[in-house]
């Protein structure tokens, strides 16, 4: 009786040790994170809209939810003023592109990266980020068109000490070597400066793609909004 007891017992053992490893061998749950932009100051408009993560939405795509993206506010009275005079003096063109769904402007004048967030915002509209091969096309099509295809551009992305890596804002998707636009050689590289940037136009390729660059430098950029 007593070899048959502890026969039971070991197989309930048995039995108990194989459910959790059932349980742990489980495919992982799928959860989604919403990040929400910031509400705006009394007197500011802020266009960039709750963005809803499938966590993982893609196996090529990882993110950081910990990312501090600058806020896109702009000042009401502003956008009212510069809205005036767009009825006035349509600068500076604005395309639309992608069967209408996407419209885009480039930049008359050169700003550091922090003005050219809120320009984008004064247009009802957000810097470009190149999350996905379809806004990339979009980026290069406005610069065909405005037959401006070597330059400089400031992009919606930033470096984060929190993932010690760069990021799209507001999505904070991590930027890895994988994604539409490519590095060029020598980075990212941690000496040159903390928001992102892209090369266009050199004749070495290796010279053309995605680099950090100082936020405080002065260059062109390339507004986007989708339309709903």
């Amino acid at each position: 009786m007593a070899t048959t007891s502890r026969r039971d017992n070991l197989l309930r053992l048995t039995k108990k040790l194989e459910a959790l490893i059932s349980n742990l061998q489980s495919p992982e749950v799928k959860t989604t994170v919403q990040i929400k932009p910031k509400t705006a100051a009394p007197g500011f408009v802020n266009f960039v809209k709750p963005v809803t993560i499938l966590n993982p939405a893609d196996p090529n795509k990882k993110y950081c939810t910990e990312a501090v993206c600058p806020e896109s506010d702009c000042k009401l009275a502003d956008l009212v003023k510069l809205g005036n005079l767009r009825k006035a003096v349509p600068l500076p063109k604005i395309y639309s592109l992608r069967n209408s769904t996407v419209k885009t402007y480039l930049s008359l004048y050169r700003y550091d990266f922090h003005t050219t967030v809120r320009d984008c915002c004064l247009y009802n509209s957000s810097l470009m980020a190149f999350t996905s091969p379809e806004m990339l096309e979009t980026f290069q099509n406005t610069l065909k068109l405005e037959k401006r295809l070597k330059g400089i551009f400031w992009l919606r992305g930033l470096y984060s000490k929190e993932c010690n890596a760069h990021v799209w804002c507001p999505e904070k998707e991590i930027i890895g070597e994988n994604g539409p636009m490519k590095w060029r050689r020598g980075f990212p590289n941690q000496n040159s400066g903390d928001c992102l940037a892209v090369q266009t136009g050199q004749q070495n390729e290796e010279e053309n793609g995605l680099f950090n660059y100082d936020c405080s430098l002065k260059t062109n950029y390339v507004c986007y909004v989708i339309n709903n």
